[in-house]
């Protein structure tokens, strides 16, 4: 796929091959966003929100266990799954903005809204253009309730795309940087180096052709009511 050529990426985690996934996908994600866009829009001058953000979000777990083991011929099986230890991880990715994350035990939808919550509470001057999965928390009835109340727009990805999130080159750069940590130490630390990685930007560079045209679309807003400067440069960085 063109994401995978631009970062030399090879088919493997988090971007496997997946014959799957739509031949449109990147089209129907532009799609979404420009409708997502519209309502914003919309949002935006009725409550009066300064600037509208753009964001990407995903659920990871973080075990003391990998899934799968070498053997000696060069190929790999399962690992047993019994004592192992694991926590989860909801976070988000936001271009211009404030991100978040919070450790739950478990991915369940009222984790999900507790998230939510907590990225509205980061970003209070602006409405929200959620990039999400189709995972069942999405769109859980209370997920949707607790969004809309909160003026955050839910635009979802086509199935089996995860490479159109960015968030997921987050999550590996944050499992390789606490691989050489002890299980405890991994969870200590998980919350300052997400912070860390999701400041340095550049996850959304790949994206730059799909996302910088919408932003650009956004111009002809009210000037109070457009995505600022900062997230549009670094969208094209």
């Amino acid at each position: 796929m063109a994401a995978q050529k631009t970062l030399k990426n090879p088919h493997k985690k988090p971007y496997p091959k997946n014959t799957k996934t739509p031949s449109n996908t990147e089209e129907i994600l532009e799609e979404r966003l420009r409708e997502a866009l519209e309502k914003a829009k919309r949002v935006a001058v009725r409550k009066k929100y300064s600037k509208i953000l753009l964001a990407f979000a995903d659920e990871t777990a973080i075990q003391d266990k990998p899934n799968f083991k070498g053997t000696l011929w060069g190929t790999i099986q399962p690992m047993e799954y019994g004592g192992r230890k694991k926590f989860c991880a909801i976070g988000v990715y936001v271009l211009d903005g404030k991100s978040a994350v919070i450790l739950t035990p478990s991915c369940k939808a009222d984790s999900f809204v507790r998230f939510l919550k907590a990225l509205r509470r980061n970003n209070l001057d602006s409405v929200l253009v959620l990039v999400v999965d189709n995972a069942r928390i999405h769109k859980a009835r209370v997920t949707l309730h607790v969004a809309e109340r909160n003026d955050i727009i839910l635009a979802y990805l086509s199935p089996h795309s995860p490479h159109l999130n960015p968030i997921d080159f987050v999550w590996q750069d944050c499992k390789r940087g606490l691989s050489v940590f002890a299980f405890e130490d991994r969870v200590n630390k998980f919350l300052s180096v997400f912070m860390e990685r999701v400041s340095g930007g550049g996850y959304v560079s790949y994206l730059s052709g799909l996302i910088g045209g919408i932003i650009d679309d956004s111009r002809f807003l009210p000037s109070q009511h457009v995505f600022s400067s900062p997230c549009m440069s670094s969208v094209r960085a």
